[in-house]
Protein backbone atom coordinates (compact mmCIF):
# COMPACT_ATOMS: atom_id res chain seq x y z
CA UNK A 1 0.00 0.00 0.00
CA UNK A 2 2.70 2.48 0.86
CA UNK A 3 4.66 1.67 -2.40
CA UNK A 4 1.13 2.74 -4.34
CA UNK A 5 1.16 5.69 -2.35
CA UNK A 6 4.42 6.93 -2.74
CA UNK A 7 4.51 6.00 -6.67
CA UNK A 8 0.80 7.98 -7.16
CA UNK A 9 1.17 10.87 -4.60
CA UNK A 10 4.79 10.91 -3.96
CA UNK A 11 6.90 13.97 -5.69
CA UNK A 12 8.28 12.40 -8.32
CA UNK A 13 3.85 11.64 -9.59
CA UNK A 14 2.82 14.97 -8.44
CA UNK A 15 2.98 17.25 -12.19
CA UNK A 16 1.38 13.97 -13.68
CA UNK A 17 -1.28 12.97 -11.49
CA UNK A 18 -2.54 17.16 -11.27
CA UNK A 19 -2.50 17.16 -14.51
CA UNK A 20 -4.61 14.28 -15.24
CA UNK A 21 -7.11 14.91 -12.27
CA UNK A 22 -7.72 18.75 -13.27
CA UNK A 23 -8.38 17.28 -16.98
CA UNK A 24 -10.73 14.96 -15.44
CA UNK A 25 -12.48 16.95 -12.97
CA UNK A 26 -16.23 17.28 -12.81
CA UNK A 27 -18.32 20.06 -12.00
CA UNK A 28 -21.84 18.56 -10.38
CA UNK A 29 -23.81 21.37 -11.88
CA UNK A 30 -22.63 20.59 -15.37
CA UNK A 31 -24.52 16.90 -14.92
CA UNK A 32 -27.41 18.99 -13.54
CA UNK A 33 -27.67 21.49 -16.84
CA UNK A 34 -27.43 19.02 -19.26
CA UNK A 35 -30.07 16.93 -17.72
CA UNK A 36 -32.18 19.97 -17.20
CA UNK A 37 -31.43 21.52 -20.92
CA UNK A 38 -32.44 18.05 -21.78
CA UNK A 39 -35.85 17.76 -20.68
CA UNK A 40 -36.09 21.33 -21.61
CA UNK A 41 -35.36 20.22 -25.44
CA UNK A 42 -37.87 17.43 -24.90
CA UNK A 43 -40.98 20.10 -24.31
CA UNK A 44 -40.11 21.97 -26.79
CA UNK A 45 -40.37 18.39 -29.01
CA UNK A 46 -43.64 18.14 -27.51
CA UNK A 47 -45.02 21.45 -27.77
CA UNK A 48 -44.18 21.33 -31.51
CA UNK A 49 -46.05 17.74 -31.61
CA UNK A 50 -48.77 19.39 -30.23
CA UNK A 51 -49.34 22.49 -32.58
CA UNK A 52 -48.87 19.53 -35.46
CA UNK A 53 -52.08 17.78 -33.71
CA UNK A 54 -53.93 20.96 -34.02
CA UNK A 55 -52.97 21.80 -37.44
CA UNK A 56 -53.72 17.92 -38.67
CA UNK A 57 -57.59 18.73 -37.06
CA UNK A 58 -56.58 17.41 -33.05
CA UNK A 59 -59.42 18.26 -30.29
CA UNK A 60 -58.80 22.04 -29.27
CA UNK A 61 -59.62 21.52 -26.16
CA UNK A 62 -57.68 18.27 -25.64
CA UNK A 63 -54.40 19.46 -27.66
CA UNK A 64 -54.74 22.96 -25.52
CA UNK A 65 -54.65 21.11 -21.99
CA UNK A 66 -51.42 19.69 -23.16
CA UNK A 67 -49.66 22.71 -24.59
CA UNK A 68 -50.63 24.51 -21.05
CA UNK A 69 -49.29 21.15 -19.13
CA UNK A 70 -45.76 21.38 -21.21
CA UNK A 71 -45.89 24.94 -20.71
CA UNK A 72 -46.17 24.76 -17.29
CA UNK A 73 -43.39 21.99 -17.28
CA UNK A 74 -40.76 24.03 -19.31
CA UNK A 75 -41.33 27.39 -17.06
CA UNK A 76 -40.24 25.07 -13.68
CA UNK A 77 -37.61 23.83 -15.84
CA UNK A 78 -36.20 26.91 -16.84
CA UNK A 79 -36.49 28.06 -13.06
CA UNK A 80 -34.38 24.57 -12.01
CA UNK A 81 -32.14 26.06 -14.86
CA UNK A 82 -31.68 29.11 -13.00
CA UNK A 83 -31.28 28.01 -9.90
CA UNK A 84 -28.30 25.99 -10.95
CA UNK A 85 -25.19 27.15 -9.46
CA UNK A 86 -22.48 29.00 -11.62
CA UNK A 87 -19.69 26.34 -13.54
CA UNK A 88 -17.46 25.48 -10.23
CA UNK A 89 -14.16 24.29 -11.97
CA UNK A 90 -11.32 23.37 -9.39
CA UNK A 91 -7.89 25.00 -10.31
CA UNK A 92 -4.37 22.84 -10.62
CA UNK A 93 -3.67 25.08 -8.33
CA UNK A 94 -6.22 23.80 -6.01
CA UNK A 95 -5.43 20.41 -6.68
CA UNK A 96 -1.31 21.24 -5.84
CA UNK A 97 -1.93 22.60 -2.96
CA UNK A 98 -4.11 18.87 -2.16
CA UNK A 99 -1.78 17.19 -3.52
CA UNK A 100 0.94 18.55 -1.65
CA UNK A 101 -1.07 17.91 1.46
CA UNK A 102 -1.63 14.21 0.58
CA UNK A 103 2.14 13.97 -0.46
CA UNK A 104 3.37 15.09 2.55
CA UNK A 105 0.86 12.91 4.63
CA UNK A 106 2.63 9.79 2.04
CA UNK A 107 6.13 10.54 3.65
CA UNK A 108 4.62 10.47 7.10
CA UNK A 109 3.04 7.45 6.41
CA UNK A 110 6.25 6.00 4.24
CA UNK A 111 8.17 6.72 7.80
CA UNK A 112 5.49 5.77 10.73
CA UNK A 113 5.23 3.19 13.16
CA UNK A 114 3.15 0.40 12.40
CA UNK A 115 0.32 1.32 15.07
CA UNK A 116 0.21 4.88 13.51
CA UNK A 117 -0.58 3.90 10.43
CA UNK A 118 -4.29 3.57 10.61
CA UNK A 119 -4.79 7.32 11.84
CA UNK A 120 -2.59 8.71 9.07
CA UNK A 121 -4.66 6.57 6.28
CA UNK A 122 -7.23 8.29 7.68
CA UNK A 123 -6.23 11.87 7.05
CA UNK A 124 -4.94 11.11 4.16
CA UNK A 125 -8.53 10.03 2.98
CA UNK A 126 -7.37 6.28 2.13
CA UNK A 127 -10.95 4.10 1.45
CA UNK A 128 -10.93 0.76 0.44
CA UNK A 129 -13.08 -1.57 -0.94
CA UNK A 130 -12.88 -5.18 -0.94
CA UNK A 131 -14.74 -7.45 -4.31
CA UNK A 132 -14.80 -10.53 -3.31
CA UNK A 133 -16.22 -12.00 -6.26
CA UNK A 134 -13.66 -10.60 -8.53
CA UNK A 135 -10.91 -11.07 -5.40
CA UNK A 136 -9.20 -7.41 -5.40
CA UNK A 137 -9.52 -4.49 -2.79
CA UNK A 138 -9.50 -1.11 -4.53
CA UNK A 139 -7.56 1.64 -2.96
CA UNK A 140 -8.26 5.65 -3.57
CA UNK A 141 -7.48 8.12 -1.82
CA UNK A 142 -10.05 10.93 -1.16
CA UNK A 143 -8.60 13.70 -0.26
CA UNK A 144 -11.10 17.07 1.00
CA UNK A 145 -10.17 19.86 -1.61
CA UNK A 146 -8.76 23.12 0.20
CA UNK A 147 -12.70 24.60 -0.52
CA UNK A 148 -14.60 22.15 0.83
CA UNK A 149 -14.80 23.12 4.53
CA UNK A 150 -15.77 27.12 3.76
CA UNK A 151 -19.19 25.42 1.76
CA UNK A 152 -21.90 26.93 3.46
CA UNK A 153 -24.96 25.22 3.48
CA UNK A 154 -27.74 27.20 2.57
CA UNK A 155 -25.22 28.66 -1.03
CA UNK A 156 -22.74 31.19 -1.01
CA UNK A 157 -19.13 30.98 0.69
CA UNK A 158 -16.18 32.90 0.42
CA UNK A 159 -15.35 31.28 -2.67
CA UNK A 160 -18.63 31.61 -4.18
CA UNK A 161 -19.01 27.62 -4.54
CA UNK A 162 -21.98 26.09 -3.24
CA UNK A 163 -20.77 22.34 -3.39
CA UNK A 164 -17.19 21.02 -4.42
CA UNK A 165 -16.46 20.01 -7.98
CA UNK A 166 -15.61 16.09 -8.39
CA UNK A 167 -12.49 14.85 -8.78
CA UNK A 168 -11.09 12.14 -10.05
CA UNK A 169 -8.95 10.24 -7.71
CA UNK A 170 -6.30 7.45 -8.96
CA UNK A 171 -7.53 3.95 -8.05
CA UNK A 172 -5.06 1.22 -7.54
CA UNK A 173 -6.46 -2.38 -7.12
CA UNK A 174 -4.79 -5.23 -5.23
CA UNK A 175 -5.89 -8.71 -6.42
CA UNK A 176 -6.23 -10.79 -3.51
CA UNK A 177 -5.21 -14.65 -3.59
Amino acid sequence: MDAWLETAFGPTALERTIAVMAEQTVDPGEAVLHAVRKRLAECDRKLGRYRAALDAGGDPVEVSAWINETKSERARLEGELKAVPAAQRITSEEIRAMMEEVGDLVRLIADADPDDKAELYTKLGLRLIYYPEKKYVEARVEPEPPHVQAVCVRGGSPTGRTCPPVIPIPVHRIPMA
